[in-house]
């Protein structure tokens, strides 16, 4: 089972601005990223209100850690992003 999430909605510039550097990650590290679109699909929007409940995020895109509970709002580095992927510590 995948656990790395990724939570868009179609046309946001913030998502596509952060996809690009998804590809870039998926392509350098070998995984892949399951991407939820929330405005266009009620139940991936069901999952992402499950799974940010209690968290300070209240826009998208959302990157979500399922292993590690790791859960990162709006647009990151790519240093970021690796870091959330791969587990570790990643400072917002």
């Amino acid at each position: 089972m995948n656990h790395l999430l990724f939570f868009i909605g179609t046309d946001c510039p913030h998502c596509e601005i952060m996809k690009q550097l998804l590809d870039r990650l998926e392509h350098d590290l070998g995984i892949s990223v399951i991407t939820h679109d929330v405005w266009k699909d009620e139940q991936s929007y069901r999952i992402l209100k499950n799974y940010t409940k209690g968290h300070d995020c209240d826009g998208i895109p959302v990157f979500i850690n399922t292993q590690t509970n790791v859960i990162l709002c709006g647009e990151i580095s790519y240093k970021q992003l690796k870091s959330w992927a791969m587990g570790g510590n990643v400072i917002q």
